[in-house]
């Protein structure tokens, strides 16, 4: 045969005769046969592995499932005042979201194709045909979606087109970024595998070669783009919908595929700056819902959606707060949701009401912005406190700040706490570059809380704590006089102020006639008499040099000093300072209140404080009535305070108002009202002095304590007594405190 096999093929034996195929035919078939089904049975079982003992780790990729934790949101509670004023509310929106895919221009071909094989069958989806009808139908709705919102929330096309694709395009970006971060590792790890050893010899390379691509799978090139959290979302086209478009949405699905409609609440303060300091503001909540597991493990974690940052609502936070509901989305690997779960039920905030009365906050308010506005320089009144040059005691400017406290004598509950100038609470949620800037340039610090946090020297007004710590130690006796001859020792140092004008002194002066007249000599040599302790012992007492228990967070305490605690050596100076309210003595307003109630209510201390007794503290699921958030602070009793000492104290704070030698006699006097009170004229070197007058009314029988500051201000009873006197006033005209005219005067401040 000329194609039989050569005789490399032949097996021969020793005569030459072959042996071998040609010998036995068969034999050459049945390696053939061996060559072929040896590797069709190695394949046969390596997909028989594959298909019935690996199957599901293929197969995972595909039927794979994502949690995704989504937080329902609620509404916080309402601050509001005692005669129902919303001070902080909430506003709810509903914001118009639209899936990713459903807002995207031109749709993904993907999703679309997707999409239409979601309309057909297996069978109908290998005709190409069909599936082209599917996607037009797919792209018909897609168009009609756009055109049925447009018509529905009254929005221009062009609007909403601009919305989408501003919208797309930070998507896409975002996108682009990570996909091509993705290729840019698959890049790095491709020429670090590169990096090995070369084989010199060219058989092992081959071998090794072989022996890679037999038991490593190829990699296939990613065409496909990765698919990022943000394509498979929900987006907000329309951020303020209304209630009637909100519940037509959800009442049609079907007309509005990839549509949903989210409830969200914002914080809002209708009352715009009135009492913006002590209201405080709240602030979102940075919530990690990264990870299933922590969220499992400590669902808490995410239970409130704002937190108070300042005022009442840090301080009321917990009793403010509501409790966000808790949602599980299982989704496929196409973003798909399967199912959905509540964990949680949202639970809303509770409502705190206060014992502020909005519209005697409102009136107070706008009073020390005309106070605010510019206060005539000229002569101070008749008191001083300690040697100055003139100059520096007539104001050249308004006042930089103002701060109006009133407080219930008996129980502490805060009427007003006015304070200005202010800024408008809703800034510091959404505000504007120019305008936060504007506040951040403003020399007078709107944003500085004075109501808490502005402790001054208290000039002559504690001139009251003196008499009390003086008369306490029984080194001085009210009733007995003592001689003003206009300064204490020399002439240039330690005077009262009749003298620095006209050269006299007060002459005799009992300790009411003191109070009356506010005279520095008196208290010197009360003082000189006393030594310092007593000062400092009944002004501790009396709640000076320490917060007053307000009920709101970061409240100054003033300073009290101490002679064992003094940096520097004490000296009689300090202790003579010290008694007409200057050395390094600060009070605070709501302190200085405090001092007053606690002269006009028999000596008791109180603490002020804004949440209401009777207001609503939390509805338990057994419980019908609210309790409070608060019950009535208890009165602490001064121990070892006389009444007599007290009543001595009043009748001099009477006169100061009502008798015409009486410091605020011109200024502070009302034939409606009968006040009490002081005045008082803070100095501060080389700037305009402080003004202050804390009081009582009615004077008789004492309801409300008050105290009105104005930092740089200039005289106390001709700046910041006609403040106190329009307080007064209005409250007369409201009815909190009777009148005891009928003639009613109009106040400067309407």
């Amino acid at each position: 045969m000329l194609n039989r096999p050569g005789v490399f093929l032949e097996l021969t034996n020793g005569t030459g005769v072959g042996r071998g195929t040609d010998a036995n035919p068969s034999l050459r078939t049945g390696w053939l046969s061996a060559c072929v089904l040896i590797p069709l049975v190695v394949i046969a079982a390596r997909a028989a592995y594959l298909q019935c003992a690996i199957a599901d780790r293929f197969l995972v990729a595909f039927t794979s499932t994502t949690e995704e934790w989504e937080v329902i949101p609620v509404r916080d509670g309402r601050i509001l005042a005692a005669d129902g004023s919303i001070l902080a509310g909430e506003t709810e929106r509903n914001e118009l979201r639209v899936h990713y895919r459903w807002l995207q221009d031109p749709p993904d071909a993907e999703w679309l194709k997707r999409q239409a094989w979601r309309r057909l069958t297996r069978a109908e989806r290998r005709d190409d045909e069909l599936v082209a009808i599917a996607k037009a139908e797919v792209l018909k709705q897609h168009t009609q979606l756009w055109r049925d919102l447009e018509r529905l929330t009254r929005q221009s096309s062009a609007d909403l087109l601009a919305r989408r694709h501003e919208i797309q395009q930070r998507v896409e970006a975002l996108a682009q970024r990570v996909n091509q971060s993705a290729a840019n590792r698959r890049v790095r790890n491709a020429e670090g595998a590169d990096d090995g050893p070369a084989v010199e010899s060219p058989f092992w390379r081959l071998t090794g070669a072989i022996w890679e691509e037999l038991r490593t799978p190829p990699e296939r090139p990613r065409e496909e783009p990765f698919e990022i959290l943000e394509q498979t979302q929900y987006h907000a086209v329309i951020d303020n919908l209304s209630p009637e478009l909100a519940t037509e949405l959800e009442a049609d699905q079907g007309r509005y595929p990839g549509v949903r409609v989210a409830v969200e609440w914002k914080r809002t303060y209708p009352q715009n700056d009135l009492g913006a300091h002590w209201i405080g503001t709240r602030k979102l909540t940075v919530v990690d819902e990264s990870s299933a597991e922590k969220i499992a493990k400590h669902p808490d974690h995410i239970a409130n959606q704002t937190t108070g940052i300042s005022g009442l609502e840090r301080q009321y936070n917990e009793h403010l707060s509501g409790v966000r509901g808790l949602k599980r989305l299982v989704r496929n690997r196409r973003g798909d949701v399967l199912r959905e779960e509540v964990l949680r039920e949202p639970r809303p905030g509770r409502d705190l009401v206060l014992t502020i009365d909005a519209d005697l906050q409102r009136f107070a308010e706008r009073r020390l912005d005309i106070a605010l506005s510019g206060v005539p320089a000229g002569e101070t009144d008749s008191e001083e406190s300690a040697s100055v040059d003139e100059a520096a005691r007539a104001p050249v400017a308004p006042p930089l700040g103002g701060v109006l406290a009133a407080i219930d004598v008996r129980t502490g509950a805060i009427l007003t706490l006015a304070a200005s100038p202010r800024y408008n609470a809703n800034l510091l949620l959404r505000a504007e570059a120019a305008e936060w800037q504007a506040l951040l340039d403003d020399p007078r610090r709107p944003l500085f809380p004075r109501t808490t946090q502005m402790a001054l020297p208290p000039g002559s007004v504690f001139k009251a704590i003196s008499a009390i710590a003086c008369t306490q130690t029984g080194e001085l006796d009210p009733s007995r006089a003592i001689y003003c001859q206009g300064f204490l020792d020399r002439p240039e140092a330690h005077r009262c102020m009749i003298f620095r004008h006209h050269g006299i002194g007060h002459g005799e002066m009992t300790l009411a006639e003191a109070l009356e007249q506010s005279c520095n000599v008196y208290f010197f040599q009360a003082a000189r008499k006393a030594g310092p302790r007593p000062l400092v012992e009944w002004a501790d007492r009396l709640g000076v040099g320490r917060p007053t228990g307000v009920d709101l967070p970061d409240e100054a305490g003033g300073n009290l000093p101490r002679p064992e605690t003094s940096r520097h050596r004490w000296h009689t100076a300090d202790t003579l300072g010290l008694a007409i309210g200057q050395s390094t003595v600060l009070v605070t307003p709501l302190q200085m209140a405090r001092v007053m109630a606690a002269i006009a209510n028999e000596g008791s201390l109180v603490t002020p404080h804004f949440a209401s007794q009777h207001g609503p503290r939390y509805l338990a699921d057994d419980l019908a009535e609210p309790t409070s958030v608060t019950g009535a602070p208890e009165l602490r009793p001064i121990s070892d305070l006389d009444r007599a000492t007290l009543a001595v104290v009043r009748k001099g704070l009477e006169a100061v108002v009502n008798d015409p030698r009486g410091t605020a006699y011109r200024t502070v006097r009302l034939d409606e009202s009968r006040i009490a009170g002081k005045t008082g004229t803070a100095e501060v070197a080389g700037k305009p002095d402080h003004a202050w007058f804390a009081g009582y009314v009615p004077a008789d029988r004492p309801r409300i304590a008050f105290c009105v500051v104005l930092e740089h201000g200039g005289s106390g009873s001709k700046a910041a007594g006609p403040v106190a006197r329009d307080y007064v006033m209005q409250l007369v005209r409201t009815g909190l405190i009777p009148s005891e005219s009928r003639l009613v005067q109009r106040s400067v401040a309407d």
